[in-house]
């Protein structure tokens, strides 16, 4: 599967399952529950998704707190914790 196959499923997962089915807003502009591929702030990681209270700030960019990653597929997810997992653009 390429990786934009791979992506827009990911996309279409998270929003029917997260946001249609448990009710996480992922379509207002100013607050969002769900955000997709957010970097983390700890490793610089890009899980598939993340759930906390994103609000606009004054330029319109959402930030806050994530609560929980969220990993869709078992060659996404780190074995053990964010920071096992290979930065960004290394060999796997």
């Amino acid at each position: 599967m390429t990786s934009q196959k791979e992506e827009a499923l990911q996309a279409e997962f998270l929003t029917l399952i997260f946001g249609q089915a448990l009710g996480y807003e992922f379509e207002r502009p100013e607050l969002r529950q769900l955000l997709l591929e957010k970097k983390t702030s700890v490793d610089g990681t890009k899980p598939d998704g993340a759930l906390g209270e994103f609000a606009a700030d004054g330029k319109g960019a959402l930030g806050g707190p994530t609560r929980a990653e969220v990993f869709t597929f078992p060659s996404s997810a780190p074995p053990s914790g964010p920071s096992s997992r290979p930065p960004p653009g290394a060999a796997t």
